[in-house]
């Protein structure tokens, strides 16, 4: 290995430069979420998803930025579109409808959108089909969430932003009052709070008509999501029907996960329980243990020793024979002698 290679093995991902942070005022998108680590897969999963629903609501685009709707006019435009790119060598960013932008926030990416599109639109016909057809549309994105303008992270700058966005929803006369609720988010940021900016956005909804606050089952919800030093904002209905915008949730992943946990769970518990029962059945009957060596080594000098003296009890017993009268003669002559 070189000296330049040995010098690339010490570099980390901490000592190389940060890319910036893209994400401007007055930008229209989607923000998505994934998983840590996948952000780039997922941008381009969420692009393509955008894409293909855009075609269906908009129409299809050309290398030139003419819709077409024909086969042969399809043909000619990607023609067009693809002599292009080998004439210049790049595609023009400008020409599309959707363009990733940096935010530089793990799990977090931002797509920016042309003036042509709705992302509220965009992104809610998407869950809905979704949500009718449960076909998994992506691997890494969790969550989409519509951005129909960015603003500064300043509270004056959020204020005029809302002013420009609620009336259209919430302040038409003669409308009937509407049940709200206002989701609130804040991510790498530490200059707005909620208690700032849900105060001001109650008063601009019920300027005009006094409609509710319902947290439960709301008509409309105000999404303020500020990450970094950008606040984007959209009014969309059914978030809660279409569980807050989350793909796995609506797919029913998430409650699988969890249903093979429990189950895992409950396997587990369930050998625990058994183990349990063997211990205790081994506690009340004990097994009976062999002897040891000592024990056995004892006992047998025991039975030794007693069947030694009752050998000599026995020995005794015979020698000692009572005195007849012959006996008692042969000891007299003895004695006179």
């Amino acid at each position: 290995m070189g000296d330049k290679a040995k010098k690339k093995a010490y570099i980390t991902k901490s000592t190389q430069v940060a890319k910036p942070f893209t994400v401007q005022s007055g930008m229209r998108g989607v923000l998505g979420f994934c998983r840590r680590g996948k952000e780039q897969l997922a941008s381009k999963e969420l692009i393509a998803v955008l894409e293909e629903y855009a075609d269906k609501l908009y129409g299809e685009i050309g290398g030139s930025g003419e819709k077409v709707s024909g086969s042969g006019e399809i043909e000619d435009a990607y023609a067009r579109e693809l002599a292009a790119i080998k004439e210049s060598g790049l595609a023009d960013k400008s020409k599309k409808r959707f363009v990733w932008l940096n935010v530089g926030i793990e799990c977090c990416l931002f797509v920016k959108c042309s003036a042509e599109i709705d992302p509220t639109q965009l992104v809610t016909v998407i869950l809905a089909d979704m949500n009718e057809s449960k076909v998994q549309k992506s691997r890494y994105i969790q969550r989409i969430l519509p951005a129909t303008e960015t603003c500064n992270a300043y509270l004056d700058q959020i204020t005029a932003l809302a002013k420009r966005l609620l009336p259209p929803h919430f302040s038409v006369p003669g409308m009937s009052p509407k049940k709200f609720a206002v989701v609130f988010n804040r991510r790498n940021n530490h200059d707005v709070t909620r208690d700032d900016v849900i105060p001001v956005i109650a008063q601009i909804v019920t300027e005009v008509v006094e409609h509710t606050v319902d947290i439960k089952e709301p008509e409309y919800c105000i999404l303020v999501e500020i990450f970094k030093g950008v606040c984007a904002m959209s009014v969309v209905e059914r978030f809660y029907e279409l569980k807050k915008f989350n793909f796995e949730t609506i797919l029913g992943i998430n409650a699988s996960a969890k249903a093979l946990a429990s189950n895992e769970a409950s396997k587990a518990a369930a050998d625990t329980e058994r183990v349990d029962t063997k211990d205790a059945t081994a506690a009340v009957e004990p097994e009976e243990k062999p002897a040891s060596s000592s024990t056995t080594a004892r006992e047998k000098k025991k039975r030794s020793a007693a069947s030694g003296e009752s050998s000599a009890a026995g020995l005794t017993q015979e020698t000692e024979q009572p005195v007849t009268g012959s006996n008692q003669t042969k000891t007299k002559k003895r004695k006179n002698q």
